[in-house]
């Protein structure tokens, strides 16, 4: 069985505390307690819908800034990455303090290798 949405069973709630009368709370003094109870409830829940709504506003509006922040925050990370680098000298090691890695060259192959390759022969010792 589905459940019903929130707006349908408390808009139930409200229209039957409504419509009891003031004769039948008369007769019925647990009746009206009850009637009453349930008026409260109704109450709260509006409140807390509208309470409910307001957070999601200022949580969304705390996901804009913090994604404002973040582009902004990239660049000042790159610039002072940048500025370490200038510091320091790209290839120096102080750079792993920062956790940066430094510029070590690239690697380069063995020149036996690259006559073979440039040959299409196998490298000397290689099976």
């Amino acid at each position: 069985m589905p459940r019903e949405n929130h707006g349908v069973t408390v808009g139930a709630m409200q229209i039957l505390a409504k419509a009891v009368t003031p004769e039948d709370m008369a007769k019925n003094s647990t009746l009206a307690h009850a009637n009453a109870k349930l008026l409260e409830y109704v109450d709260e829940i509006q409140r807390l819908v509208l309470e409910r709504d307001a957070l999601e506003a200022r949580k969304q509006e705390a996901t804009t800034r913090i994604n404002e922040i973040l582009v902004e925050g990239s660049r000042q990370h790159t610039l002072v990455e940048a500025m370490l680098k200038v510091i320091h000298g790209p290839s120096s090691e102080k750079l792993v303090a920062y956790r940066i890695q430094p510029f070590r060259g690239r690697k380069r192959r063995r020149q036996a290798e690259e006559a073979a390759e440039a040959a299409d022969v196998p490298a000397p010792g290689a099976p």
